[in-house]
């Protein structure tokens, strides 16, 4: 079976987590793929306070070897460094991203020269 074909080894992160830009209100979800036999067990931390399954924090598995954590109702408060731990038997793996917030107000950039619309000029 296939099971059978997979070695047995620590847990290996094959796609790495990527910040994702949070909008309020929504949800924001962070994934990666992982290979892992046995089976990992798998916790999420924000800013190294682990997080539980549940109403606000989703963790989620999908075969054959993603797994993801969806923050629910996104606000201001969940901006900040998520980490996964994937650790079995033979040993654990990291990975970490943030969840960012895209600014509505950028400040303008002092080093670049401001352009002028293009358009015809016209000289009266």
């Amino acid at each position: 079976s296939r099971q059978e074909l997979r070695e047995k080894g620590p847990p290996r992160i094959l796609k790495e987590l990527k910040d994702v830009v949070l909008i309020e209100g929504s949800a924001a979800r962070l994934d990666c793929r992982v290979s892992a036999f046995p089976d990992p067990l798998i916790r999420w931390f924000k800013e190294g306070q682990e997080l539980k399954d549940g109403p606000k924090y989703r963790y989620v598995f999908e075969d054959p070897d993603v797994v993801a954590l969806v923050v629910r109702d996104g606000t201001l408060s969940d901006l900040g460094k998520y980490t996964i731990s994937i650790s079995n038997t033979f040993g654990e793996a990291f990975d970490s991203a943030k969840i960012i917030i895209e600014g509505k107000e950028i400040p303008p950039d002092p080093t670049r020269p401001h352009k002028i619309p293009p358009g015809p000029t016209r000289f009266h």
